[in-house]
């Protein structure tokens, strides 16, 4: 397949009608390794920021937001910002110490 244009962001819903937004940015992200992925999700859970960050995402945006918050992630993630907030919980998940 000839690819035309790599994008540099693309935008993936969470919650998608025939897959999860997971193994859509994991396509994607298989087929051009530098895009930043920015997640729009439901909620803020910290179930939704590992599936997030499993995806290769680098920001999350809940679907409650302002349509300007949108804008402000994708501009940022296009920048090579890393949007994802430590929450104490997340933190313990992802830190090396808590495979242990």
């Amino acid at each position: 397949m000839k690819r035309v244009a790599e994008p540099d962001v693309v935008v993936v819903d969470a919650n998608l009608p025939d897959g999860t937004g997971v193994d859509a940015a994991s396509a994607i992200r298989r087929v051009y390794p530098n895009v930043r992925v920015v997640f729009i999700s439901p909620d803020e859970s910290d179930a939704a920021w590992l599936a997030a960050i499993e995806a290769g995402a680098v920001a999350l945006v809940t679907k409650s937001s302002a349509p300007i918050e949108l804008v402000d992630a994708v501009r940022r993630a296009a920048g090579g910002a890393w949007l994802m907030p430590p929450t104490p919980r997340l933190s313990a998940v992802l830190s090396p110490a808590s495979s242990g």
